[in-house]
């Protein structure tokens, strides 16, 4: 990925005002980049970080060459959901959050989405667990499919752009990827992006 793709995924989601913002975001990225981060280890604040283990879950959400990357252990896994209602919540997030949509849903994919192309997870201790807390809700709180989050160690979002009219809003769609077996993201979005994207419609999305 260099600067002009990145600075294309960036302006199809926040707009071309904002060139300064768009900058720090790409300062972001080739922070992730050249750090080799693999993925977020989420544990309590209070204990150390688990080692690896074969029965730890995958949380993720990619847009493109973006990826974010989260494991977590079997014990710490039932406890993601309410750490992302526990994060909206609070004042400031609260805040932030009230301009990313209408339902709770629409604001917990901004959220995820904002974050994952802003970089804002990078060496931030809040913002990274709250993307892995609310991919962990919007799956455990499907109404089409219910999910039980124990029984996939791989779950995420492959967020594709769906460009509309000119002068109207970009919609954007959320794949959801889930596998019984942990699996690194990319041996799951081959499949899941040889599924065609709806067709754009107008907002809300």
């Amino acid at each position: 990925m260099d600067r002009d793709e990145y600075g294309k995924i960036y302006h199809q989601l926040f707009g071309k005002k904002d060139r300064e913002a768009c900058r720090r975001g790409w300062q972001r990225w080739q922070g992730i980049i050249s750090s080799g981060l693999h993925a977020i280890i989420l544990h309590p604040h209070d204990t150390a970080p688990p080692p690896p283990h074969e029965n730890d879950y995958w949380l993720f959400a990619t847009s493109g060459p973006l990826r974010f990357l989260a494991r977590a252990h079997e014990t710490f896994l039932p406890q993601l959901p309410g750490m992302w209602v526990k994060f909206t919540e609070d004042v400031p997030s609260a805040k932030l959050l009230a301009s990313f949509g209408q339902t709770p849903r629409a604001r917990a994919r901004a959220f995820v989405h904002n974050s994952l192309v802003d970089g804002a997870f990078f060496g931030n201790t809040v913002f990274g667990p709250a993307m892995a807390g609310a991919i962990a809700w919007l799956f455990s709180t499907m109404e089409q499919i219910p999910v039980q989050l124990s029984d996939y160690h791989t779950i995420g979002y492959d967020i594709t752009c769906v460009p509309g009219p000119p002068e109207q809003k970009t919609m954007y769609n959320f794949r959801a990827v889930m596998q019984h077996q942990a699996a690194p993201p990319e041996d799951l979005l081959g499949l899941a992006r040889s599924v065609s994207t709806p067709e754009w419609r107008p907002p809300p999305h």
